[in-house]
């Protein structure tokens, strides 16, 4: 099929499907896709007109450099549904001339059929019609100009035949069936064509049944020639074939044909594969939601349901759970039938389908209704019996009001034709169509509507870009052998395959101790036994024959106590609980076999009586244990683990539960997870499923755990084992167990079991859902019941928690732990394992920091051992291909720590192989640098990130190339950049600790991918792809920015919580502070000074990162404090002192060795002179309770450089070791770690060494002896002493004592009140009760809260970024309430109302918690009101704060006040402002005082404001809140995203803006003026454009656009001429100040509509004149001197800073700050304060860019009208070019070459734009070759001649045609 045209793209179509072709081969399409937009691609074309599953691959030359959508030559193969499903591959040219391409096909038992199209240019000659010249646009002459370019000199019809053949050859000799459909312009029965498939033994499939001698010629224009066919190889025998004529089809060449079996060309017959069902029922249409409600009651009504559920349910009640009896359990099912059924039945009645490719608009509907009217009433006139009142229906909805009776059935065909013309019509701009309909919408509807499309269309996108476009299904398994695999591809193989590996699959734990006696004699199948609850209650005697492992596990499954008032949970269904878990439920979740969708029971929800109904159904099983039958079916869905791989063992299987079914089972998992989290019995270290955890966690706790063992130098094994399908294998009576264990009862766990075990499963795989089944047998119920949880099960992952945290108690019960302490506050982290469902990381460590590693490994074994086992006793079982271990340890090699290699401390380990024998076999073992993936992040125990670094970029290489090899729209590609690839690299980050450089190299490959295809220059400067909208950049986010972020998240959200990543970022911390011995928090110290004596960890790293930028963190980092007066940090000092970063290190080790931090650690007692063992780097004895890394012991020359230390602090010259500054008094007399003490009274020493009691050493002579007495209470005058005791430990000699202790100031006693207790709350506190009233001291609100009537309210008030609240508690009555005000802590984003209300729960909820403290409170109620719904969210037990939200800080201080709160907190939503809309006394209590706050709020506020002005609000550390990220003295909300990344990655854009560039020497902005920009405006205003308008700005203020200087300084034209005034020198301030014809038209237009704008918005009389003068006068180029006549000091100052700015800046939308002040004062004086200026000012910088773009619009009309004179310029141009080349005439061109110059010049300049560039480009390769090959052939010459010279002298010793003259010093030849 040739000459694909655009009006023919239909005809095509049509005709492929009227001959229900597979696949369709397309040559010489002549288009060039590459100019073709992404909706007008053929794939999408195809997918429009024949359905979804079409898949269209082209092929077309790349290299043209052809800018027109026509483009002679171009393959296609496009393969329809029957094909399409077993498409494994595709590929064209790799030339990329797009000479052919092909799809390739898998088929059975490894056959694959190869399908390729191919397009052979034709000859001049023939091309000319017997002409020489081949014409400059013709495939020939492509072909050739490339071959020209690439020194190569074939015929391009030759070079074409010749490179096929390469894959050819390849093709075949892969095994691969191919077959080959080609226009070869030669006659196919002669060479070269026969010749080059007869090699290949290849044959014409057509002449194979026909005789070639009556076949036609192949286009009927007069050549004779046979230039057309379909070869294959010998295996593909046709049925049939043929040609079609070229007037019944749409190409200008006769249509071939073959037809053959699926069995020759696949292996296997053809399969049919059903259509998904659509679901009629859609929530966003919300009649389409109430007519499905509206008829399920009425059914419901009908079969009495209603009354019948109710009854049944008080029956159930009434018995206490009991089981249900067989009439209950009838009812039930009779009951949930009828249910089932009557939901069927209405959502089958809410809408009728109208679906298909073609979106909806009336346009499109009316001629489709009009052409089913007109057939219909065809086919009744022809006599069928279709429904008179359908026809009538249809011309109602169609507007046809023509009278029919009188027409003829020819005229009905007519109308018929008419309306089918229309449509196709009308189908041809459906899209533009739809979004017209669309517009006739409200606003907000058809906003919602447009950006839901727009969102599933570019999701579509995105997915085809990844290659995740969802398929069918299943077709095909294999199953066997790698080296003899089996394939299936039908129906009953395909299943019978899943079927047996799910029952193996499902039976994997039979042969577990849990599933053997005794344990089943104890518990049975399902654990609800006796037994089972002496386990829960701790008494279970085990008998001496039950497994041991199995033993020990059931003795940690004792049931964890409840905190005190903590209720067990729950076991109902309440009709709450119904409504919430269905609001969050997704609507298009798949469910089970009976077809009742999510959406059904989310649209059940949304009616009270409905949801009531529902709620009651699901309450029966939770309440009692009994499983519908309905419930007991199962759909197994199977996917395939990865992309292409089918083995039948590599599918995971997903269950399809019915919805309400696993509705239950999630309420379960919830009330499980609320018990363990209230009662923290989970083990912490697990993250799978657990609340507000992100998978990306567990990698980071890794990568803490790693830093910590390589900071204290602490030997450690670590062992990676998977848990084989552990979802799969969990013992049914197991998980019974455990999760009772967690405080479930049984009625829910039984219900769910019972399901699991008496469930019959179903197969769903492309054929549809299989009638086969496996399962449970009713006819065989004492079989074996089916196990596992099953994946798809709302619990599964409770269950799978449940268990294993029982196993890490029995672990860490049985010693095998990793235990490190924080290195100052000595906090104990203790953990077994680091756990994401199936993936354990265990580690194991010795009692301290000095054990060596040959200790630890010697007990690894055993907990491999006990671990493996552990799983065996629950049914599960450990994955040993999947596991690997490592030995940590270290060694000093003279100058730094290393890891140990495994070669230098040999060692294995085994487990049991996943055989049956279970065979134990080695375990890998690994390098300490060797990494592996851990949900998704590259760990090494080593910490480097190289591996990370590859896997990053692999990643990112491998995006590239996909989306370089599609066609979409630049939008598309801008969304999927952001939307794809960018959150693929950004998931590990929080992990990962990446350099920049690495994260730019990571984004490189993506960026050079996609902003060409978002129309962006590849190489744009990154500076600006990766800068915010504030400052004008892509806001492309920079990789190690995000992870900076990421980092400060992580920080803030766990940073002083006790979660494990919380405990080990502290600790990581604090071996920073011991390690560099600071009195600095070393987030203050400058990382390059001091990096060298920190450990490379996360932390460090994420220091590196931060500190150089202005942000600061602050914290509570425990710093010891320095212990007397004048005292000194050993390292700060040293620091300043000089030394050399190398002598820093070995200082830093010497003091590391001695355990000290301050200079009082190495003095004398009585602090005059340096201790004599610390003089030498000896410990002096004396203890520390911090953590110390492990040391060596220093060398001489260490101790050499330590004694230069200590000199320091002598004076000059110093023979002795007396301090230059003695230390003062001790601050603490008591000092539980100093060893020695004297007692001044009776010279007595008394000693106290760690862990033992006192002893007294008596005086004896000039020394003291230990004494045998028993110590009396120690004397009040003891004094520290330092002591030298003799080897043998029998005398003591007294060096020094201390002397007095600084004497403490005595604390103020305070009576005990609660102004009192106000009084006495540090500042992070009080501010929250700046202003409040206690009348009684809270004594009649203390009796409200015991009484359980108390109510608190609060509201805010905000205006100008500062805000105040408002609160009131009181009782039953207004007596004796509490009032309180206070003013928000900044910062205030304008219109942050949501912080303003915390402050004032805040305010309630401290006065609460004084309360309680005051009049002791344990028990009681308050209601809490507040008119922000967000907030009360907080007040929800698993609620955890979330550091990328609004006021993080503010939410943390909360959160901790409820978590303290003794007494029940009810928070409650009141609306507020309700006085405005009835009358007060018709308002609840709760909203009189909502409005009664409201104003106390909006007094206290203008309070404020009268009495001191209006302040900036206060930045402060608020109590509780953890730590803080502070920005050059501001303080911010959180760890925000949105506000972090400006402050960090910003500063690199406005280095770019503010120096000069060799493309554009002007600097854009003075550095000087950057403090005056308002940078918020321009980010405001920035987002209310579109995003091609936001890269316009971008890459017009950077010269990387389309204008005449970027293109020649891009080499893509020679000259820089504006296109409208044909001036030289065109860049982007040209394009605004251009004065030519029709620019001053759209200027003034646009600026006129600028100034209405301000006008209309009250604007400063100021502000329009400056904007009108300057703003002129910049687009007029005069000199801004002179400036306007302006009334205010604040508008001149304004103008001065403007001028600085620019006011090109202006119009891309970088203003001044002064325009908002001076507005907001301008309004403030009309008595207008509450208009916003920040909505004025993005309205005016938006009018500002419109008048910019204008002008780029205009230049761009300009430029592309053919009929304007810049067209006709570059015309005249190009026709001088052309002159000067036909002057020059062939020259030295070979003939091959000459033809271009035999068309007249005449005739050239007549030819078209396109034909006259390609004639040039053309001539130009000829004659770059030809001087190629002349420069080629001038080398040759030169080679042989210096050849054969070289020759001549090695005979002769003389070069040619000279005489030798040796040196005088030569010596003879």
């Amino acid at each position: 099929m040739n000459r694909l045209n655009s009006h023919k793209t239909d005809e095509l179509f049509e005709f492929i499907q009227k001959f229900s072709a597979g696949v369709f081969c397309g040559q010489e399409l002549g288009r060039n896709w590459s100019a073709i937009s992404a909706d007008q691609q053929l794939q999408q074309l195809a997918k429009e007109s024949m359905g979804p599953q079409v898949r269209a691959h082209t092929a077309h030359n790349f290299h043209s450099g052809v800018d027109s959508v026509t483009q002679w030559g171009g393959t296609c193969v496009m393969s329809m549904e029957s094909m399409s499903r077993y498409a494994a591959g595709i590929g064209r040219d790799p030339s990329g001339l797009g000479r052919w391409c092909w799809a390739r096909f898998k088929g059975r038992n490894g056959i694959h059929l190869r399908v390729a199209s191919i397009y052979c240019p034709c000859s001049p000659s023939v091309a000319a019609g017997g002409t020489i010249s081949a014409g400059e646009l013709t495939v020939y002459s492509q072909h050739k100009k490339f071959l020209n370019d690439q020194n190569d000199d074939r015929d391009p019809r030759t070079a074409c035949l010749e490179d096929f053949e390469v894959d050819l050859a390849s093709w075949i000799d892969a095994g691969d069936q191919v077959i080959v459909a080609g226009d070869f312009n030669f006659h196919v029965m002669d060479d070269p064509i026969a010749s080059l498939f007869d090699r290949y033994d290849m044959h014409n499939m057509i002449f194979a049944l026909h005789d070639h001698r009556g076949f036609p010629a192949s286009s009927g224009k007069g050549d004779t020639r046979t230039v057309d066919a379909i070869f294959g190889t010998p295996n593909l025998v046709p049925l049939k074939a043929g040609y079609i004529d070229i007037t019944d089809q749409p190409g200008d060449h006769y249509a071939l044909w073959v037809d053959i079996t699926f069995q020759s060309a696949l292996g296997h017959p053809p399969t049919q594969f059903p259509h998904p069902r659509m679901r009629r029922l859609q929530l966003s249409n919300a009649r389409c939601v109430a007519k499905y409600q509206q008829r399920l009651k009425q059914l419901l009504r009908k079969h009495n349901l209603f009354h019948r559920q109710y009854t049944l349910e008080q029956e159930v009640l009434a018995s206490g759970g009991a089981p249900l009896t067989e009439a209950q359990a009838k009812e039930a099912e009779a009951i949930d039938n009828l249910r089932t059924r009557c939901m069927l039945q209405a959502e089958k009645q809410c809408r009728k389908f109208r679906t298909g490719e073609v979106d909806y608009s009336p346009t499109t509907a009316m001629p489709a209704r009009a052409m089913r009217y007109w057939y219909s009433l065809i086919r009744r006139t022809q006599g069928l019996q279709i429904s008179l009142s359908k026809i009538k229906k249809l011309k109602q909805l169609a507007g046809i009001h023509e009278p029919t009776a009188l027409l003829t059935e020819q005229d009905m065909w007519a109308r018929y034709k008419e309306a089918r013309t229309l449509y196709s019509e009308a189908k041809k701009a459906h899209k533009e169509f739809r979004l017209k309909y669309l517009d006739t919408f409200t606003p907000k509807e058809r906003d919602r509507l447009k950006r839901v499309e727009e969102q599933r269309r570019q999701g579509r996108i995105c997915k085809m870009v990844n290659g995740k476009l969802r398929g069918e299904g299943i077709s095909t398994v294999a199953v066997g052998s790698d080296e003899a695999p089996i394939v299936y591809v039908t129906q009953p193989q395909v299943e019978a395959a899943i079927i047996a590996e799910n029952q193996s699959k499902y039976s994997q734990c039979l042969g577990t101790p849990p599933m053997q006696p005794p344990f089943t004699n104890l518990f049975g199948y399902t654990g609800d036994t006796p037994a089972a609850d002496q386990v829960l209650d701790g008494t279970f005697q085990a008998p001496p024959d039950m497994d041991p492992a199995l033993q020990t596990f059931l003795q940690h499954c004792k049931a964890h106590p409840a905190p005190e008032g903590l209720t067990p949970c729950p076991n109902h269904v309440t009709t709450e609980d119904n409504r919430l878990a269905w609001k969050k439920a997704k609507e298009h979740t798949q469910a089970g076999l009976s077809g009742l969708t999510f959406a059904m029971f989310k649209a059940n929800a949304l009616d009270p009586e409905l949801c009531a109904f529902d709620a009651s159904i699901r309450d029966i099983p939770y309440f009692t244990g009994y499983a519908y039958k309905r419930w007991k079916k199962g759909l197994n869905a199977m996917l395939p683990k990865k992309d292409g791989v089918f083995w039948v063992h590599k599918l995971r299987t997903i269950l399809l539960l019915e919805a309400d079914a696993n509705m239950n089972y999630k309420k379960l998992h919830r009330d499980v997870m609320w018990f363990a989290r209230q009662a923290d019995s989970f083990d912490p270290s697990n993250y799978g499923g657990m609340y507000g955890v992100q998978a990306v966690e567990a990698p980071l706790d890794s990568r803490l755990t790693m830093d910590l063992l390589r900071q204290k130098r602490k030997a450690a094994c670590v062992a990676s084992t998977d848990a084989k399908g552990c979802f799969d294998r969990i013992v049914h009576s197991i998980a019974f167990i455990c999760l009772r264990s967690f405080g479930m009862h049984k009625a829910p766990i039984a219900s769910m079991l019972k399901a699991i075990r008496e469930m019959t499963h179903h197969i769903r795989t492309a054929f549809g859902d299989s009638e086969a089944w496996y399962g449970f047998d009713p006819n065989n119920p004492d079989a074996v019941p089916q196990q596992g949880l099953l994946q798809g099960n709302g619990a599964a992952v409770t269950g799978w928690n449940a268990i294993i945290s029982n196993i890490m108690e029995m672990m860490l019960a049985a010693g095998f732990d990793l235990t490190v302490w924080s290195a100052i506050t000595k906090q104990v982290i203790k953990f077994i394992c680091i756990n994401f469902i199936d993936d354990g990381t265990l580690f194991l460590g010795g009692p301290t920091n000095t054990t060596p590693g040959s200790e630890v490994y010697a007990r690894m074994q055993d907990l491999l051992d006990m671990w493996e086992a552990a799983l065996r006793a629950t049914g599960g079982a450990v994955a040993f291909d999947k596991s690997y271990w490592y030995l940590i340890d270290f060694h000093w090699n003279g100058s730094s720590w290393q890891y140990i290699s495994k070669d230098k401390t040999p060692g294995e380990l085994t487990l049991p192989q996943n055989t049956p024998d279970r065979t134990p076999a080695t375990v890998p073992r690994l390098n300490p640098n060797e990494a592996r993936e851990l949900l998704g992040v590259m760990l090494q125990p080593d910490g480097n990130e190289t591996s990370q670094y590859k896997h990053l970029l692999a990643k990112a290489k491998k995006w590239k190339d996909a989306v370089r090899s599609h066609h979409i729209k630049q939008h598309d590609a801008w969304y999927t950049l952001n939307a794809s690839i960018m959150k693929t690299l950004e998931y590990p980050l929080m992990a990962t600790t990446l350099t920049r450089k690495q994260c730019s190299d990571v984004m490189s490959p993506v960026l050079m991918g996609a902003l060409p295809k978002c129309g962006i220059q590849a190489r744009m400067p990154r500076a600006l792809v990766t800068g915010s909208l504030a400052v004008q950049g892509l806001n492309l986010p920079h990789l190690h920015t995000t992870q900076t972020i990421r980092h400060l998240q992580a920080l803030l959200r766990h940073g002083c919580r006790d979660t494990q990543i919380g405990l080990k970022l502290r600790a990581v911390m604090e071996g920073h502070i011991l390690e560099l011995g600071s009195g600095t928090p070393f987030w203050d110290l400058p990382y390059d000074q001091w990096k060298f004596l920190a450990t490379p960890t996360w932390i460090s790293l994420t220091w590196r990162d931060i500190d150089p930028l202005p942000l600061r963190l602050q914290g509570p980092l425990p710093v010891p404090p320095s212990p007397r007066q004048h005292d000194l940090y050993l390292m700060d000092h040293a620091m300043s002192m000089g030394f050399s970063e190398r002598q820093m290190y070995r200082l830093n080790n010497c003091r590391l060795h001695l355990h000290v931090f301050h200079l009082s650690d190495v003095v004398t007692a009585d602090g005059l002179r340096i201790h004599p063992s610390s003089w030498n780097a000896n410990p002096t004895g004396r203890h520390s309770t911090y953590d110390w890394p492990r040391t060596f012991r220093p060398t001489q020359d260490d101790r050499e450089l330590w004694q230069a230390l200590m000199k320091s602090f002598l004076p000059p010259h110093a023979t002795h070791r007396r301090l230059t500054q003695p230390l003062g008094d001790w601050f603490q007399q008591q000092d539980p770690l100093w060893e020695w003490w004297l007692s001044q009274q009776n010279n007595y020493l008394y000693q106290t060494p760690p862990n033992a009691p006192w002893t007294v050493w008596l005086p004896h002579g000039n020394s003291h002896a230990p004494s045998a007495q028993l110590p009396a209470p120690l004397p009040p005058d003891l004094v520290r002493a330092d002591v030298s005791v003799n080897t043998d430990g029998s005398r003591a000699k007294l060096l020094s004592t201390a002397g007095s202790t600084a004497t403490p100031e005595e604390a103020i006693a305070t009576p005990n009140t609660m102004d009192s207790l106000i009084y006495n709350l540090p500042p992070e506190s009080r501010w929250a009760l700046e202003l409040y009233s206690i009348p009684d001291g809270g004594f009649t609100i203390a009796k409200a809260i015991k009484d359980g009537v108390a109510l608190a309210v609060s509201d805010a008030s905000l205006k100008l970024e500062y805000g105040t609240s408002a609160f009131v508690i009181e009782g039953h009555t207004p007596e004796g309430r509490i009032l309180g005000a206070n003013v928000v802590p900044g910062p205030i984003p304008e219109g942050d109302s949501y912080r303003c209300e915390l402050a004032g729960l805040i305010g309630i909820l401290t006065i609460l918690n004084l309360l309680c403290q005051h009049h002791q409170l344990k028990e009681g109620s308050v209601r809490i009101a507040c008119d922000n719904q967000s907030t009360l969210y907080i007040f929800d037990p698993s609620y955890i704060p979330n550091p990328n939200k609004d006021s993080y800080d503010l939410v943390c201080s909360l959160h901790h006040l409820i978590q303290q709160c003794p007494i029940t907190l009810l928070p409650e939503h009141v609306k507020g402002h309700q006085v405005d809309k009835k009358a007060r006394h018709f308002l609840t209590r709760a909203e009189q005082l909502n409005d009664e706050m409201d104003n106390l709020a909006k007094a206290f506020w203008q309070y404020k404001a009268d009495t001191g002005g209006i302040p900036n609000p206060p930045m402060i550390s608020v109590a509780n809140e953890g730590w803080s990220i502070w920005n050059q003295g501001r303080k911010l909300q959180g760890a925000q995203s949105s506000q972090l990344y400006p402050l960090i990655e910003d500063a690199h854009t406005l280095s770019f803006w503010t120096n000069s560039h060799s493309i554009q020497p002007q600097r854009r902005l003075d550095p000087a003026c950057i403090s005056n920009i308002d940078f918020q405006a321009c980010k405001d205003a920035m987002t209310a454009l579109k995003i091609p308008h936001r890269h316009w700005i971008t890459k017009q203020a950077s010269e990387n656009c389309s204008v005449g200087s970027t293109f020649k300084y891009w080499g893509k034209q020679e000259t820089d001429t504006c296109p409208r005034c044909d001036l030289p020198g065109e860049d982007s301030r040209h394009v605004l100040l251009c004065r030519a014809e029709n620019s001053d038209t759209t200027w003034d237009s646009n600026f006129t509509e600028l100034i209405t704008y301000l006008d209309e918005t009250h604007t400063d009389p100021d502000l329009i004149v400056l904007v009108q003068t300057r703003l002129q006068q910049f687009r007029r180029q005069e000199s801004l001197i002179l400036h306007p006549p302006l009334s205010q000091a604040i508008s001149r100052t304004l103008l001065l800073q403007q001028d600085l700015i620019g006011w090109q800046n202006l119009l891309y939308g970088f203003p001044s700050k002064l325009w908002q002040v001076i507005q907001s004062r301008h309004l403030r004086r009309l008595g207008s304060p509450n208009l916003s200026t920040r909505s004025w000012m993005k309205g005016f910088l938006t009018r500002l860019h419109k008048l910019a773009w204008g002008q780029w619009d205009h230049r761009n009309k300009v430029l592309y009208d053919p009929d304007m004179k810049w067209q006709q310029k570059m015309r005249r141009e190009l026709d001088d070019v052309l002159a000067e080349e036909m002057m020059r005439g062939p020259m030295n061109l070979p003939p091959g070459d000459r033809s271009h110059f035999q068309l007249p010049l005449a005739d050239l300049m007549a030819k078209s734009w396109d034909y006259k560039k390609a004639w040039l480009a053309n001539v130009s390769s000829a004659r770059n070759r030809q001087a190629r090959r002349q420069s080629l052939a001038a080398d040759a010459i030169a080679d042989s001649r210096a050849r054969s010279a070289l020759l001549h002298f090695n005979a002769t010793g003389q070069l040619p045609g000279r005489a030798y003259k040796p040196s005088p010093d030569a010596p003879p030849p």
